[in-house]
């Protein structure tokens, strides 16, 4: 049997393998959660911000800066300037390096797996 004639086959099996469903069933609950906590933190986010310049243009563009602030080290380059070492921490800190386990002064708990 040729692999088209497999694709094009109905599937024979009634049900998912044990514990898929459950998976399937969590995710879907979860993605209903946060189709209602996302906007609404979002809009107290905004309605604080509103507050605090007392425009909704500068609250605006507050919210807008914050999904765009990993690209800025990266685009600096790009625009001819010089990389500075307030570029190079702010990269850093987007980038996902875990400062807790390099840090001397930080213990990791026997249980975090942890450089201890």
């Amino acid at each position: 049997m040729d692999a088209e004639a497999k694709v094009a086959a109905p599937c024979t099996c009634d049900r998912l393998p044990a514990g898929v469903e459950r998976l399937i069933r969590n995710e879907q609950r979860a993605e209903h959660r946060l189709a209602v906590i996302v906007p609404f933190t979002l809009a107290r986010i905004f309605f604080l911000l509103f507050v605090t310049f007392d425009s909704a243009s500068f609250a605006c563009l507050t919210l807008l800066t914050v999904p765009f602030s990993p690209l800025a080290p990266a685009a600096l380059p790009l625009a001819g300037l010089n990389l500075s070492v307030a570029a190079l921490v702010d990269l850093s800190r987007f980038s996902g390096s875990r400062s807790k386990q390099r840090h001397p002064g930080y213990r990791a708990s026997p249980n975090s797996g942890g450089i201890g």
